[in-house]
């Protein structure tokens, strides 16, 4: 999906960030972000609102923009910002962000993030974003009589008619009172767009990164009944595997093996840092008859299903046909393959084993999204993670089929040794240009 009329600005600031640690799993989950929506739009990172807002202004024909301040992360369990963020504008919107009535002091646009009409902004003069005023007399605003909670966080704010003077006015209230004065009612985030991101207030003496660290540290203990790539097969040799390893998640290897087909002395390796991954697929390996894998998985797991995994197993089931036929071949390929299991830190551990596993000639080197994994980037930079993919490149055969996000998102996922390109010099360059 491309968003050619938008524009997503960053801000980098990391000034009165006090907190250290805060510092750095900001630093690293604002790279993070910055590369994932660099795939989808327009992408600048600016230190501040002033300098973002003059390059909409003097350099930039992109009708919408959205400006978001390092400490967000932009996906949550189930929801993405930028996928609630396009389902929720509407064509006659002109600002939606966190609105927040002051009461004596105006209202605020919080700084951690907005979306406004460029086109707009641009016919109303460029209205400065307005951080602080001792006091001034401006039209009072119409607000929703309901909150997203509290009594400070309305639904939406319209024009009012009547002047009331007010003190201390702060984050964004220039912004509020220019499209409030040309006449627009503006809006808050809906609930879908505020469940969708998590924002650490790394500004706070008491900030919120806590809340981002469990979300994802959770993740990472997670195990995904299907996988969420889809596959190539075209980029695939289609000639019988000697060797497959594989992180522990889903079903998708199963489809591989099928279309690639399998030698008689075929070894299977998983390999994962979650130890509860690698117990579910030795499980499914040992115990499973190829039958009702939601209600196996159900019944042996912690995890459940829903209508998008109920939807997904019915595509993995039309692949063979019917479950029947799946559960033949599966049982008959058991009976033939050399299934291991490894846990592994691929980003921290010597991976030599892992190395000396492929001693075949047609071998498979799934290494799916593990250096661009939003959880794993937020502790480990990006410079970090080029470094070690590259290292872990270097050591391969050189016609061994790798598949792999890089670290910079800058190559084909499906990739040899040969063909690869080094992340350590775009990783660098792009961290200097990206926390300047």
């Amino acid at each position: 999906m491309l968003l050619n009329d938008y524009l997503f600005i960053f801000l980098n600031n990391t000034k009165y960030i006090k907190n250290t640690d805060t510092k750095k799993y900001c630093e690293n989950l604002l790279q993070y972000w910055i590369k994932e929506t660099q795939t989808q739009a327009k992408v600048k990172v600016f230190t501040y609102i002033e300098s973002a807002l003059e390059f909409v202004k003097e350099c930039s024909n992109h009708k919408h923009v959205v400006i978001i301040d390092i400490g967000n992360d932009l996906q949550t369990k189930n929801k993405q910002f930028i996928n609630q963020l396009l389902d929720s504008i509407q064509p006659d919107d002109v600002l939606i962000g966190h609105i927040l009535d002051k009461k004596d002091n105006y209202y605020e646009l919080h700084n951690q993030c907005f979306y406004f009409n460029a086109h707009v902004w641009k016919s109303l003069g460029c209205p400065d974003y307005g951080h602080y005023c001792k006091e001034k007399t401006l039209i009072e605003p119409i607000r929703s009589n309901e909150n997203h909670h509290d009594d400070y966080t309305p639904l939406w704010v319209a024009p009012g008619n009547t002047e009331r003077h007010y003190k201390n006015l702060r984050q964004g209230y220039n912004f509020v009172n220019a499209f409030l004065t040309a006449g627009y009612k503006i809006k808050s985030f809906d609930q879908s767009v505020r469940q969708s991101k998590i924002y650490a207030y790394p500004f706070d003496d008491q900030d919120k990164i806590s809340n981002i660290l469990d979300l994802n540290f959770n993740i990472m203990k997670h195990y995904y009944v299907f996988n969420t790539e889809k596959i190539k097969f075209e980029n695939l040799r289609q000639q019988p595997l000697d060797n497959f390893a594989t992180v522990s998640a889903g079903l998708n290897h199963l489809k591989i093996i099928k279309y690639c087909g399998y030698n008689s002395n075929f070894k299977l390796m998983f390999f994962d840092y979650n130890q509860s991954a690698l117990d579910i697929m030795q499980k499914i390996y040992t115990e499973w008859d190829g039958i009702n894998y939601l209600d196996f998985i159900k019944n042996n797991t912690p995890y459940g299903y829903g209508k998008s995994e109920s939807d997904n197993h019915k595509n993995f089931i039309n692949f063979w046909g019917d479950e029947e036929k799946f559960a033949n071949w599966f049982c008959e390929f058991k009976k033939t393959a050399t299934v291991n299991f490894l846990h592994i830190n691929i980003l921290t551990d010597n991976i030599d084993c892992l190395v000396d596993f492929f001693d075949g000639k047609n071998e498979l080197f799934w290494l799916s999204n593990i250096f661009h994994y939003k959880p794993t980037s937020i502790t480990h930079d990006i410079v970090y993670r080029a470094k070690k993919q590259d290292c872990i490149v270097d050591k391969l055969k050189k016609d061994l089929l790798v598949y792999a996000d890089s670290c910079t998102l800058n190559q084909s996922k499906f990739f040899t040794k040969s063909s690869y390109k080094k992340q350590y010099p775009e990783a660098l360059s792009f961290n200097e240009e990206s926390l300047k």
